[in-house]
């Protein structure tokens, strides 16, 4: 049987891969996050930027490559920025990440402060679910030495 081929997108951590992720042969990585525990048997692309989101990094991609992004996809990547970022407010956005969503936007013909609010409503929706899920619906694991620490966090 062949082992499956993956690309790590936005995490680099075992402890955030899917199961399995050891009998996988990882071809890529892309994140904006902290180094983590993901180990290869060989050498990789590995794209790791200091951005507050990975789209702004997917969007230097298709850039890079000349793809022109559908507006499907543009409202997409201008989402995770915005989410990632909390609307530009978040320590981890940087000018890139503004200047990246607000291009996105454009293309997608979307109101950024109007898609945010939408966004973040649709989000804070917590009537059907239970504790459990709204504790663990951005739930990440991480792995300090010898301790594992889980950080969850409520976006309102």
């Amino acid at each position: 049987m062949q082992e499956k081929q993956v690309i790590l997108v936005d995490h680099n951590e075992s402890g955030q891969a899917v199961r399995g992720i050891q009998d996988a042969q990882i071809l890529e990585i892309i994140d904006h996050h902290r180094l983590g525990t993901i180990e290869t048997m060989t050498p990789v692309y590995f794209r790791n930027q200091p951005l507050g989101c990975t789209a702004t990094i997917i969007y230097q991609m298709y850039q890079e490559q000349g793809v022109e992004l559908t507006r499907e996809i543009a409202g997409l990547l201008c989402g995770a920025i915005i989410s990632d970022t909390l609307l530009f407010r978040s320590p981890t956005c940087t000018a890139i990440d503004r200047m990246v969503a607000e291009k996105l936007g454009m293309i997608a013909k979307i109101d950024l402060e109007s898609f945010a609010k939408e966004m973040f409503a649709a989000g804070s929706n917590l009537k059907n679910k239970t504790e459990e899920q709204i504790f663990f619906q951005d739930y990440k694991r991480f792995t300090m030495e010898s301790l594992e620490v889980g950080v969850a966090r409520l976006v309102q």
